[in-house]
């Protein structure tokens, strides 16, 4: 269920900041594919990646977590 949250979130802050996987990762350091798989909750993402993923998209991270209309 946090994980499944956690890949939601991630992909809906992406998407309303207008980054694609590949601008994204490269923002955060990382491949495209790593971010693909945390996506798809085919890998965990380490709290230093998270760290790194509110930074760059600009939100708390408490806001990862938050239960919200995932659909936007």
């Amino acid at each position: 269920m946090i994980r499944e949250l956690l890949a939601k979130n991630i992909k809906k802050y992406r998407k309303r900041s207008g980054l694609t996987q590949k601008h994204f990762a490269e923002l955060c350091g990382v491949s495209s594919s790593l971010i693909a798989h945390i996506e798809t909750q085919s890998c965990t993402p380490s709290i230093a990646f998270l760290e790194k993923v509110c930074a760059v998209l600009q939100i708390q991270p408490i806001q990862l977590f938050e239960q919200t209309d995932l659909s936007k």
